[in-house]
This record gives structure tokens, sequence and C-alpha cells, in this order.
């Protein structure tokens, strides 16, 4: 079974679809939902936001907070900030973001949340 053409109007939907390797095809998958996908599915109710690809809107990208984020955990962290951790993610981390979540959302939760 051949996956469906990809919309011409849409660089991403190209772009993935000629990714696809032909058993991916062979088995219904299409660039946006995957080999092995029902066809016969209900689409979802809102459109999916399609992470595969493209570049960011600079205006939204916050380059010069990243690079602070980034130069602040190297000179903190050094010895582990390019390591795999663990599953949860670096403790670390993870207590700051439940912080930020209990100051800014008003949320109760731990960093083991």
């Amino acid at each position: 079974m051949p996956h469906s053409s990809p919309d011409p109007g849409n660089w991403e939907s190209f772009v993935l679809a000629e990714s696809l390797s032909r058993r991916a095809g062979a088995v219904g998958g299409t660039a946006y939902w995957g080999a092995g996908a029902n066809p016969a599915a209900p689409a979802p109710p809102v459109e999916p936001i399609v992470l595969t690809g493209g570049l960011p809107d600079d205006a939204y990208l916050p380059s010069a907070l990243i690079q602070e984020a980034t130069e602040t955990v190297l000179r903190r962290e050094t010895r582990f900030a390019l390591q795999y951790g663990g599953p949860q993610g670096a403790a670390s981390l993870r207590e700051w973001l439940a912080t930020e979540a209990n100051r800014r959302e008003g949320v109760r939760t731990g960093p083991e949340n």
C-alpha cells in the first residue's frame, strides 16, 4: 500500500514524505503519522503541530538568553553539564523547574514530579 502523495504547498510534508523508506510507505506510513499508522483512524480534533523540521522564527528565539543559560550551566556544572543523565534528568534542573512552577503558576510541586 503506497503512502499518500505529499502536499506540494507544504515543504515539510514533501521532504518528510520523500525521506520515508519504501518499507514505511508499504505499511501505510505518511509524513505526519509515521509507519504503521491506521489510515482509517479519525483525524485528531486539532491539527497537530509538526516538530519534525523547519527553522524557528528569529523573533521568537531568545538566542542571547540561550547563550547566557548555556554559559551559566557550563560554568556551574562543568563536570556534569555534557554528560548523559538519568531518565528523570538532572536533579538541579528538576528543582529549578519545580521552584519556577511554584512561583509563576502557584503550582505545588517538587522535583520528584
